[in-house]
């Protein structure tokens, strides 16, 4: 054993150098992708938050950030499914002020918008195999 180990000193180094170097790069690998579900988690919350409570506290939230608040949840994939849940609730709970106030029209378009395009990827085929069998 000594003998082998001797002939093959500079293989057996190399093999732990690579095997050392490929183990920190996918822990570096995991860690960054970890840190990047826990950033577009924390975005997509406040986004929520944003949309019903609005941004400042005590202050109604303003028709035109919430329209653009909406739009934006369409950069979340892996939330689509909620999202969607989220801007059906809200139109239905908000059915009477966006309909009747002609100020809200542009928050009521982007709600629809939202709805119609949520749906359409929730039930595409891709995205079911990609978020729901695939991970």
């Amino acid at each position: 054993m000594i003998g082998w180990l001797t002939a093959y000193s500079g293989g057996v180094a190399l093999l732990v150098g690579a095997v050392t170097t490929l183990w920190g790069a996918a822990q570096w690998i995991l860690t960054k992708a970890a840190e990047r579900r826990k950033l577009r988690f924390d975005t997509y919350h406040s986004l929520v938050k944003d949309l019903c409570e609005g941004h400042e506290k005590g202050q109604p939230p303003r028709v035109d950030r919430q329209a653009a608040t909406v739009f934006e949840l369409r950069r979340f994939p892996e939330y689509y499914p909620a999202s969607l849940r989220i801007l059906v609730n809200l139109r239905s709970f908000w059915g009477q002020r966006l309909n009747g106030d002609p100020g809200f029209g542009s928050l009521r378009d982007e709600i629809e918008s939202g709805v119609e395009f949520l749906d359409r990827r929730v039930s595409s085929r891709f995205y079911r195999l990609r978020y729901f069998y695939l991970l």
